[in-house]
């Protein structure tokens, strides 16, 4: 059911992409035929307008729709070639249009400069010929294809680019399509299986080895911890063992518990065991796959769909040992690179506000 509601979000997030988009272009293409449109007749107006608004209906969504996943799909194929993926997404989500707009426009620049050409017998006619033999296109309307106005079309692209920039749905469905493709791992390759120098792996070991000690000596650590854990407390009292945890994060295998040292720790629930049913509300949902400590959030602000978090908070995230959590948790990283935020799911808004408003019914 969760796979079923998040297919529709991810259709639901493209559309308001691709519609808009689409609905610029049409008036851009449209009104590049208004000055020929005001000399026509009644009868030959309506027959060509018709046809007009029949191709923009067609061709806008599919075209834009075919441009918004290019871009998509070269961010992500750019980034899998990366050692370090990078996403930058500020503006993008306009790029679409440009190639819409550059592309439409090239294509009523060459309308006049078409030629007829003399099919020859010999050779096999395509589909596109067999059905202009079947269904032949008017002439009249053929000829005023060509007659568009380039300078209203431009001016009108223009303005569409104004009014998406000023839409600010469009730019937070886009940042959010692609952020999804991302911290699924979809479409790039894990951090993990990247080729690494051997000299970097060496000094990262050294590294961790110098400031938290050699794996023996956390190992012992993690031993005594275990054993502190499984030993009954004489008290109620919450007892300090060193190793906080700030986060977790849900990975394809198992769920990892962050803890403010810097280490992504593999945690196994047993099945009717949740990070709500053990913590409460100590640790919050701010994406699909992304918990953080309440105590860490600096700021809510829903309208834009991003959280504040402490700087210690970002210092442990810079600090995580696994490659491929620390992607994922930077796959939540505000669009706009604003430092110290991080993005919410629009699903969860509701779901936050209800564990906020029961923490202040509480107090």
């Amino acid at each position: 059911m969760s796979e079923i509601k998040y297919s529709i979000s991810e259709i639901k997030s493209l559309a308001i992409i691709v519609l808009p988009c689409a609905l610029c272009l049409g008036a851009a293409i449209l009104a590049s035929y208004v000055p020929i449109l005001r000399t026509l007749p009644d009868d030959i107006f309506a027959k060509f307008l018709t046809e007009r608004l029949s191709y923009v209906t067609l061709a806008g969504p599919m075209f834009s729709l075919f441009c918004t996943l290019l871009v998509i799909f070269a961010i992500t194929f750019i980034n899998k070639l990366r050692e370090t993926p990078t996403i930058r997404l500020r503006g993008i989500a306009l790029l679409p249009y440009f190639l819409l707009v550059a592309f439409f426009g090239w294509v009523l620049m060459s309308l006049p400069a078409e030629k007829a050409t003399v099919p020859d017998p010999s050779e096999p006619k395509s589909l596109y010929e067999i059905y202009i033999e079947a269904y032949p296109p008017d002439p009249v309307i053929e000829a005023l294809i060509e007659k568009a106005d380039l300078p209203y079309y431009w001016v009108v692209a223009g303005m569409g680019l104004i009014f998406l920039v000023c839409f600010k749905p469009l730019h937070i469905h886009f940042n959010r399509l692609v952020l999804s493709l991302f911290s699924e791992n979809r479409y790039i390759m894990p951090a993990d299986e990247r080729p690494v120098r051997k000299l970097r792996v060496q000094e990262e070991v050294e590294t961790v080895s110098r400031l938290y000690g050699t794996s023996e000596e956390l190992l012992e650590a993690a031993t005594g911890l275990a054993n502190t854990y499984a030993q009954d407390s004489p008290s109620d009292e919450p007892q300090s063992f060193g190793l906080d945890k700030v986060a977790f994060v849900y990975g394809e295998d198992c769920v990892y518990s962050i803890i403010k040292q810097g280490f992504a720790i593999p945690t196994i629930f047993d099945e009717r065991e949740t990070i709500e049913s053990l913590y409460g509300g100590t640790f919050l949902h701010i994406n699909r796959a992304l918990y953080i400590r309440g105590d860490h959030i600096t700021f809510f602000d829903f309208d834009n769909l991003k959280i504040g978090v402490s700087r210690e908070l970002i210092l442990t995230f810079h600090q995580l040992n696994r490659a491929s959590v620390k992607e994922k948790v930077w796959s939540y990283r505000s669009a706009d690179h604003s430092d110290f935020c991080l993005d919410i799911d629009p699903d969860l808004v509701d779901k936050l506000k209800r564990t906020l408003d029961e923490d202040d019914e509480l107090e």
